[in-house]
């Protein structure tokens, strides 16, 4: 789950090592390309599987999906294909093996309800001569060898669920060929990059009061056998479909096995599309890099061409990309929690304070037909994030919990599903209190699924697999999208980093005159244990009154406020999240949120 911290400068020499492993699917063309995965690496002792690390140890060859006869019982993925999880002896006879056998074949498979290494050891002794093994939940993610990875001797890899789909439906329709492994020197004439080693914009949905644009850059690996002349061009298409950025660089001489860190502020860049906050229409835009060679033909062109999506409009800010009514938009779910999860994005900008906070989009899971999500609970919190670091190379930090030591509290909100039908589709809450947000604050907004008709285990928040910051974290070296998970933060779930969480803008004047209009009040600490105390911005004698979720009040007293606060003991509340009530004897109301750890 924990990102590795990487600097493209610093550690060229590892990433290209490990560039040059991949997976490719080579036919048919309509699902042709390199994919995201992760494999069964033989370096940590539980695995006997060839080391993709080695140059030119790699398979080809066709598909032929696993059966052994028994229904699956992992539930995460849709359709019936799921049952396909070769937990014992392989039989062969599926309709998507056609020719009845596995001898030579690259068996295709779910991940479910036995060890990884059961599964490939299954298909190794029916012959297979590697292992793709489909999540049922997301991403792919690292696999221990378990007690049989020591007699598997054939590759095994993961790949995401939405992959794993599209590869499953194509091969409902005839032969799909792959390759997987290492490539370096595989051919003659070879450029190419990675997923994940590319800059793409800040934003999935960039706010155009504050949208300054951004700098492009990319890694470039020779991974052919002959030196050549490298040519990268990247552009930036408008909603009207005219490239309004076109930066090109080279041709410039990589050797064999080098790479072209093409980066703002390297000998070779791009240099910045940087229009000036207010010029970028509303609308799509696509970010393209294309990789070719001087004089040559490229013998594999899977790694050539990379794109992402993004969109400009006048509401919304997040990380995922937007539909075209500016909500937010998932195809993924990850999951991995036994006692909390908050899934959260960082935002911080030196135009912030023209925009004011007013609440989260997102988009809730649950396979409901095993897990009921009505009546689930989320929880939204603004933090300011006040740790003084500079960047996660902070000298003396041991993990990524160091980096999160400082959240002060600046609002929340709940929001409680209403029915099984909210499963994939966007849903919002206002804050409690809008808030105006301060240029270069760095902030902290997170959604947690919490309450007791939740289980962790079975809710998770939608994140957008089409964008992938990687490339941005690791020449930027700030923080993405965290993951609380377990009481532990983490910099971001493997290779996703797109959290489908919107926040709501508006007006800041709105904010400034509510404020001087009415009355306000605020808790602190706040998440608390004992005691909490409430500042309130008028003095004199009022009540308090305490509610749960459900409307339950938990506590009714008159508090004094001469001073302008009091002590309110909370020592006694069950966990969970209250709502505060106070009115002052003039009448003045505030509500707020309080958090009882």
């Amino acid at each position: 789950m924990k990102r590795v911290l990487l600097s493209f400068g610093a550690l060229v020499t590892a990433i290209s090592l490990h560039a040059q492993v991949s997976f490719s699917v080579l036919s048919p063309g309509s699902i042709a390309g390199e994919y995201d995965f992760e494999w069964a690496d033989p370096a940590g002792g539980d695995w006997a599987t060839p080391d993709f690390l080695t140059p030119n140890t790699n398979v080809q060859g066709f598909l032929a999906l696993a059966e052994d006869g028994t229904p699956g019982t992992s539930t995460q993925a849709s359709g019936h294909l799921l049952t396909y999880e070769a937990c014992n002896t392989l039989i062969n006879n599926t309709d998507m093996n056609p020719n009845n056998d596995m001898t030579g074949m690259i068996a295709i498979l779910y991940r479910g309800s036995c060890n990884f290494s059961t599964k490939a050891l299954n298909a190794q002794n029916a012959g297979a001569i590697a292992v793709i093994i489909i999540n049922h939940s997301g991403d792919p993610v690292g696999m221990a060898g378990g007690t049989d990875g020591v007699n598997v001797t054939i590759p095994v890899i993961m790949v995401s669920t939405m992959t794993g789909e599209a590869i499953l439906n194509e091969l409902a329709n005839g032969p799909v060929e792959v390759f997987m492994g290492n490539k370096q020197n595989l051919h003659v004439n070879d450029m190419g990059a990675k997923g994940g080693e590319y800059i793409v914009s800040d934003y999935g949905g960039a706010h155009s009061a504050i949208y300054d644009g951004f700098t492009p850059g990319i890694q470039v690996y020779n991974f052919g056998s002959a030196d050549n002349d490298v040519i990268v061009t990247c552009t930036i298409t408008s909603p009207g479909g005219t490239a309004d950025y076109t930066s090109t660089v080279g041709p410039i001489t990589v050797l064999s096995g080098d790479t072209l860190s093409i980066f703002d502020g390297n000998p070779q860049d791009f240099g910045p599309w940087n229009l000036g906050i207010g010029n970028y229409p509303a609308g799509e835009y696509t970010l393209t890099y294309v990789i070719s060679i001087d004089g040559q033909v490229d013998q594999d062109m899977n790694d050539n061409v990379y794109s992402s999506t993004f969109w400009v409009n006048n509401e919304v800010i997040s990380l995922s990309n937007l539909d075209g009514s500016n909500m937010v938009v998932a195809d993924s779910y990850p999951f991995n929690a036994d006692v909390n999860y908050r899934a959260c994005m960082m935002f911080q900008e030196p135009n912030a304070s023209a925009l004011a906070a007013r609440g989260l989009y997102f988009i809730p899971y649950a396979d409901t037909s095993v897990f009921p999500l009505e009546g689930s609970e989320f929880i939204f919190y603004a933090y300011e994030w006040n740790d003084t670091w500079v960047d996660v190379t902070n000298p003396g930090f041991t993990s990524f919990g160091d980096y999160v030591q400082t959240l002060d509290l600046v609002t929340t909100a709940n929001y409680v599903v209403q029915s099984d039908n909210e499963t994939e589709q966007v849903q919002y809450s206002d804050f409690d209190n809008p808030f105006i947000l301060v240029d270069n604050q760095r902030y902290l907004f997170c959604i947690e699924p919490t309450g007791v008709a939740n289980d962790v285990n079975e809710i998770s928040i939608g994140y957008d697999g089409s964008i992938d910051y990687d490339g941005n974290y690791g020449i930027y070296l700030q923080p993405i999208s965290p993951v609380f998970v377990d009481d532990t933060w983490y910099t971001g779930w493997s290779g996703i980093s797109a959290p489908a969480i919107g926040i709501r803008t508006m007006d800041p004047a709105s904010v400034s005159l509510n404020e001087l209009a009415g009355f306000s009040a605020t808790a602190y600490p706040n998440p608390a244990k004992d005691v909490v105390k409430i500042a309130v911005s008028d003095k004199g004698n009022g009540t308090l009154i305490v509610t749960d979720l459900s409307g339950k009040a938990v506590m009714t007293s008159a508090v004094d406020f001469s001073n302008g606060q009091n002590t309110v003991n909370i020592a006694g509340f069950e966990s969970g999240v209250y709502i505060f009530t106070v009115t002052m004897e003039n009448g003045a109301k505030a509500q707020f949120n309080v958090v009882k750890n």
